[in-house]
């Protein structure tokens, strides 16, 4: 831009010269006079000798000091493609921002992959087939992999996403999107009868709670709520031992989960850093992440990290069952 710019400049003030000199062709008098017109005042010397060389008839001192004494009017069009070629450049920043971040290559939150060195994502049917071997090497310790879905759904591909990710070194879990107006123990029977009686060798079992579709133009009430994900929590630590991990937002949480206490969160904040007052074991801080290793490369997946500046060692002890 600054190289175009300055080119522009140059020729801009070459074609100044040219015209204040009032170089032209030709005999016609009155595009002479045109020209002359537009003289400015300083030049006024140069009439004169544009006049002798092209056998112009001699004007009148009055007629010329009665142009030259009119204000002259300071030429805009620089300034007119100076404004022009600034908004074509913000144009152009905007185009590439908003590509940037529609692709997933820039987003608003890049956390240090120092300070947060264990990063997980989460995977559904979408994605295609997984080559769990090239994903795990894509800066990823682990996923969580998207089984059911209310008391009816359970994700297409999950079978074989469960079965083929249990060699790998990924660390895999299971996760179940919760119906908010859905008898709790109906949902984690639901998802204990996809997932398997044992869950050794996987991460803690999660469940993600949020205003989808409907509830997120008329939210349930919160009693109700509360309830059913109580019993769904329940049921889950009957069967496996241990509580889920419960995915939500600030939204949500601070409307029905600000009273699960001792449970532990993964926090979407996808624009700033999890607030202060809002529980911060994981950290969701990007939906539009696309790497290699799976079918569908078009299809965006959602990243988080643990808040903790843990080795993946350390990690697995901690959350694999």
């Amino acid at each position: 831009y600054v190289i175009i710019l300055s080119i522009y400049i140059s020729m801009s003030k070459s074609y100044g010269r040219y015209k204040r000199l009032g170089i032209c062709t030709g005999s016609n008098t009155e595009w002479y006079r045109d020209r002359i017109h537009k003289v400015r005042n300083k030049n006024k010397h140069l009439i004169r000798n544009i006049i002798a060389n092209n056998d112009i008839e001699e004007f009148d001192d009055y007629d010329i000091e009665q142009e030259y004494d009119k204000p002259v009017k300071k030429p805009k069009r620089l300034w007119k493609f100076l404004f022009r070629f600034v908004a074509f450049c913000f144009l152009v920043v905007a185009i590439n921002l908003g590509v940037l971040l529609f692709s997933g290559k820039l987003w608003f939150n890049q956390p240090d992959k120092n300070q947060y060195p264990v990063r997980g994502a989460f995977v559904d049917s979408d994605m295609g087939r997984i080559n769990w071997n090239t994903f795990s090497g894509q800066n990823i310790s682990l996923a969580y992999i998207k089984a059911t879905k209310g008391i009816a759904y359970k994700d297409d591909n999950f079978e074989s996403y469960w079965a083929e990710s249990k060699g790998c070194e990924l660390m895999t879990g299971a996760y179940h999107q919760f119906a908010p107006t859905k008898s709790g123990r109906k949902q984690a029977e639901y998802f204990c009868n996809t997932v398997g009686k044992s869950i050794k060798g996987r991460l803690i079992p999660a469940v993600e709670v949020k205003l989808y579709g409907i509830y997120a133009v008329l939210p349930p009430d919160v009693e109700d709520v509360t309830k059913n994900l109580m019993e769904f929590c329940d049921y889950i630590k009957s069967r496996y031992g241990i509580y889920p991990i419960i995915i939500t937002d600030k939204r949500c949480y601070e409307k029905y989960l600000s009273e699960f206490d001792g449970f532990r969160f993964i926090m979407k904040s996808y624009f700033d850093d999890v607030e202060n007052g809002l529980p911060s074991d994981f950290w969701c801080y990007n939906p539009r992440v696309r790497v290699n290793g799976y079918e569908n490369e078009k299809e965006y997946f959602s990243m988080f990290v643990y808040c903790k500046n843990i080795d993946v060692d350390t990690f697995r002890k901690e959350f694999v069952c």
